[in-house]
């Protein structure tokens, strides 16, 4: 699991390995699940959300198009994310506002700041 590197998921990681420590002992069914499902929640550095992945679906963006004006590139929500073989996001498929989706790589795209 990856997530941004906010107090709220640092805490929560905490709280979750204080969960763990505290089942695993009793039980050793338990300690056997938690062992097989174990999951290794890795964080992103502070401040880049850059590095996001699917979590990065439905984020607002602009569609690159050289022969126009920025004012008038299209505006749509990122659908979902598909990684290349080094596991960057290459290619994503984006709702338009009349409704229609279209697949365009990362590089003809501008994240648009929800904020």
């Amino acid at each position: 699991m990856f997530s941004d590197n906010g107090k709220t998921f640092v805490g929560a990681n905490i709280e979750l390995k204080k969960l763990h420590d505290l089942v695993k002992a009793p039980d050793e069914t338990l300690v056997s699940h938690f062992n097989d499902e174990h999951i290794d929640w890795n964080f992103i550095p502070p401040r880049s959300p850059n590095f996001g992945g699917l979590w990065e679906s439905g984020t607002l963006a602009l569609i690159k198009n050289e022969s126009l004006l920025g004012t008038k590139w299209l505006t749509g929500r990122i659908l979902e994310v598909s990684y290349g073989n080094d596991n960057k996001i290459r290619v994503v498929n984006i709702k338009l506002l009349d409704g229609k989706i279209i697949k365009i790589t990362i590089r003809d795209i501008c994240l648009l700041p929800i904020e």
